[in-house]
């Protein structure tokens, strides 16, 4: 889920900090490399969590709503797909890994990601058969499963992220630097993929690139970028909400026009490249429990509450989007707070905790 999208600087001060993503590269040799700050370093190191078998792919989002990136790491033994999630505890150590089977590890593609905006991840699997380009989509909370059509060729790379800033993870397919993407709609019963829409349809990028999409600016939407490990870059085309489906990056330079470069980290080779939101937290040390705050659900319907919890909390402040107050709780010092959303209209809200003189920040969404 993302975090801040915009925010009036007199409300948070510190809030630029949680809206632009960062980059993960992962390989099984090397692990997790995590660049939060997108300046070509290394700021969290992490050994591939699965000790016993190979992993063919990861994921790196929050799974289950509770703030905090988690790893799933992919396993294709057994002619199964085995989608194996490490929790983050909040100091990023992973915990209490849990499996899903789900799909066939011969010609079925694998997604993951937050599909319905429920806070809970969910998995998804392309089948390519003489039926077509099937999606097959299981929903870990309560949606029903998705069995639709949609696609480029067999050989598509599948990505997923937020490009319309709506709190739910969309479905973009890559073959050769031609992007075909499908906005999930956000105002269905279930709020699942239908592949209705053509929201993206362009050029950008090469056979030889890794796709990604990462909000590297912090607007809110996620923007399409292009990993080439010979050149230890990935340069990226920003998204926005103006931006036409057909907005063509064609360039003479055989990769396309783009907007941002940045640098990767030196002598790495991943396989895998995944956006990720650090909360705050550059990585380099483990994050004090003492010090952080997380909000969960991140998406409540109305009359619903959320919950804020963490040590020494003294004041929770909501805001709309606008920079209007419309909620302030004194805490006291409790390790958790409920919240009552009845009321509220739905939409965009941001939730500012106040810990030892520290603010924090976390969107909160209703409808």
């Amino acid at each position: 889920m993302k975090k801040i999208i915009f925010l009036v600087m007199s409300v948070c001060l510190s809030i630029s900090a949680w809206s632009q993503e960062g980059l993960v590269y992962w390989s099984q040799a090397d692990g997790y490399k995590f660049d939060f700050n997108l300046d070509g370093e290394v700021e969290l190191s992490l050994p591939t969590q699965t000790t016993d078998k190979p992993i063919s792919q990861v994921f790196v989002f929050d799974a289950n709503g509770d703030g905090y990136f988690d790893l799933c790491e992919v396993d294709l033994n057994d002619n199964l797909v085995n989608w194996i999630f490490y929790y983050n505890d909040g100091n990023n150590n992973f915990v209490d890994p849990q499996t899903v089977i789900y799909g066939m590890s011969e010609g079925d593609k694998k997604l993951a990601g937050d599909f319905n905006g429920d806070g809970i991840g969910d998995v998804a699997i392309r089948r390519d058969n003489e039926f077509g380009l099937w999606w097959l989509i299981t929903f870990q909370a309560m949606a029903p499963d998705v069995n639709l059509q949609f696609g480029l060729t067999d050989t598509d790379i599948l990505v997923a992220g937020d490009m319309n800033g709506d709190g739910q993870d969309d479905i973009l397919c890559y073959d050769k630097g031609t992007w075909l993407g499908s906005f999930t709609p956000s105002d269905t019963e279930y709020k699942t993929p239908d592949f209705v829409s053509k929201d993206i349809q362009m050029t950008f990028g090469t056979s030889y690139d890794i796709p990604v999409l990462c909000d590297v600016d912090g607007d809110g939407y996620d923007d399409m970028g292009l990993c080439s490990v010979d050149d230890e870059e990935v340069s990226f085309n920003l998204h926005s909400a103006t931006k036409t489906a057909n907005n063509g990056y064609s360039g003479d330079n055989g990769r396309g026009s783009f907007d941002m470069t940045v640098l990767m980290p030196s002598g790495i080779t991943p396989t895998c490249v995944c956006a990720v939101t650090s909360n705050g937290s550059t990585g380099i040390e483990a994050v004090q429990a003492s010090n952080r705050v997380s909000v969960y659900p991140t998406v409540v319907q109305p009359g619903a509450a959320f919950t804020v919890k963490g040590n020494n909390v003294t004041n929770v402040k909501v805001y709309s989007v606008l920079g209007q107050l419309v909620e302030e709780i004194d805490v006291n010092g409790a390790s958790s707070a409920t919240v009552s959303v009845d009321g509220w209209a739905s939409g965009t809200y941001i939730v500012c905790c106040e810990n030892e003189g520290v603010v924090s920040s976390s969107k909160l969404i209703v409808r």
